[in-house]
């Protein structure tokens, strides 16, 4: 599956669930978007907000689609990691941005400090993987992130309100030579963010996927990409189809595919093993298309569980990459970065409290609401563009 452009089984369920009217949008809401038509394809509008009492300058999107790109610069923004200078710059070119990426890659080598960091977090998980075993997924250019099966929360801890993180990254302290080895092989991999990327997720963990070299450029930069497609254990049959049986997405494609092709055969004439597959069939199509915006109520209570507070993610959901943050006490919100909104200072973050939007709300970078009356009709027609 990729980020830009999904299989026909996926556009299938997602177009049960796009709202094809649109309703027009509050011309005081949309002032920006004449400098939005004026943008060229590798430029991005530039919005400051309010991030924890201090002005913070992010990128919006310049056009509908998954950028993982702006995802990832927005966590570096929002963590001061990175910084848009000058400081009255209103736009950002592509070129700026992977001049600044390449700099945070030069100087933010590995170091014993965060090897030591990160063994302390994987003794706490009770799993050390071996150096070797570290060095030989980077040099494959793989994403390091452990995507077992996760225990959230431990005996005894069910009460605390401190969620514990299950991602687990390795040692450090002997890769620093072949990261070195490997950065012009990583900077010619940033151009692949600012368009859609191979993703296939696995349905049992919110750190589950297919490692790729694109996505193995998250655990270079430090920003954890989560996705909340998870299958429900209390489920008993689709979570063995779906996490059993084909484990992750394009398996569960080819699952459906195969069962397609059976249905042309007469039902009298099928084995025992063909009436399973077309069962596996029937399973896959109704789990994809009851969970068309690629988000689980399980996978949502998951991201809550799992995410640290007052932490930043990047999340994929409905083929798209949002800059998310976990609020110590208002649950999720994900970073507005639509560029029709440059000046909206009161649309700063959405509200993440259900699988597909119907109950979220637009809050300003103080996290209070945004006025209802000049956000009403946007809000829509904001969902809408997500959907689609």
């Amino acid at each position: 599956m990729t980020s830009e452009n999904t299989s026909d089984v996926l556009n299938t369920h997602l177009g049960d669930n796009v709202n094809e009217s649109t309703r027009n949008v509050d011309a005081s809401v949309y002032a920006d978007v004449g400098r939005t038509s004026d943008l060229g394809q590798d430029e991005y509008l530039v919005k400051t907000i309010q991030w924890k009492d201090n002005p913070v300058r992010i990128i919006t999107q310049n056009k509908n689609g998954p950028c993982p790109l702006v995802a990832i610069c927005n966590v570096l923004f929002l963590k001061e990691d990175l910084v848009i200078l000058p400081p009255d710059r209103e736009v950002v070119s592509f070129e700026y941005l992977m001049g600044r990426m390449g700099d945070y890659l030069l100087n933010h080598e590995p170091t014993d400090t965060g090897s030591t960091e990160n063994k302390e977090r994987c003794a706490s998980e009770g799993e050390e993987s071996s150096k070797a075993d570290t060095v030989e997924c980077i040099n494959k250019g793989e994403n390091c992130i452990n995507t077992d099966n996760e225990n959230i929360v431990d005996e005894g801890e069910q009460g605390s309100k401190e969620p514990r993180f299950a991602l687990k990254r390795e040692e450090t302290s002997e890769i620093v030579l072949t990261y070195r080895h490997n950065l012009d092989k990583a900077l010619s991999i940033l151009p692949h963010l600012q368009a859609g990327l191979d993703v296939n997720v696995r349905f049992d963990s919110i750190h589950g996927f297919e490692a790729t070299e694109e996505l193995a450029m998250f655990d270079l930069f430090h920003v954890d990409l989560v996705h909340g497609w998870i299958v429900d254990p209390q489920d008993v049959g689709t979570y063995d189809v779906m996490v059993n049986k084909c484990g992750t997405y394009n398996q569960a494609v080819e699952c459906i595919v195969s069962s397609n092709e059976l249905n042309t055969q007469p039902v009298d004439t099928c084995t025992l093993e063909e009436e399973q597959k077309l069962h596996e069939g029937f399973v896959a199509t109704e789990f994809l298309r009851e969970t068309a915006t690629q988000l689980t109520y399980y996978g949502l209570e998951l991201l809550l569980d799992s995410i640290p507070l007052d932490s930043l993610c990047v999340l994929f959901r409905n083929n798209h990459f949002s800059t998310i943050y976990r609020h110590p006490s208002l649950g999720l919100f994900m970073l507005v970065t639509d560029s029709g909104l440059v000046s909206q200072q009161s649309v700063v973050w959405e509200s993440l409290g259900d699988v597909d939007q119907s109950s979220s709300e637009f809050f300003s970078g103080t996290f209070s609401k945004a006025d209802i009356k000049e956000t009403i009709n946007m809000e829509e027609e904001y969902v809408n563009t997500e959907l689609e």
